[in-house]
């Protein structure tokens, strides 16, 4: 995301089998892609990443949703 960019390459599977493997692949190979993003986005979703890790830590053992759209790399994941 520090280059402005979202690298799509996951879906949802909301018929996922196991709470493990939520994502799969999209649904065809055209589905892949790279969109430009801008600074505002960008503060908005490292906003959004600080405020589920917060939510996280508050909630501790009772937070089950784990569904953060931006990962430990701040890959953006969208569905």
């Amino acid at each position: 995301m520090k280059n402005g960019t979202i690298s799509i390459n996951k879906t949802l599977d909301f018929q996922a089998k196991s709470k493990e493997e939520p994502f799969g692949d999209p649904k065809t190979y055209n589905s892949k892609r790279m969109i430009t993003i801008g600074k505002g986005l960008i503060n908005d979703l490292t906003f959004h990443k600080k405020y589920q890790n917060q939510n996280k830590l508050a909630l501790n053992e009772i937070y089950h949703h784990d569904l953060n759209p931006c990962t430990a790399e701040m890959t953006v994941i969208l569905c």
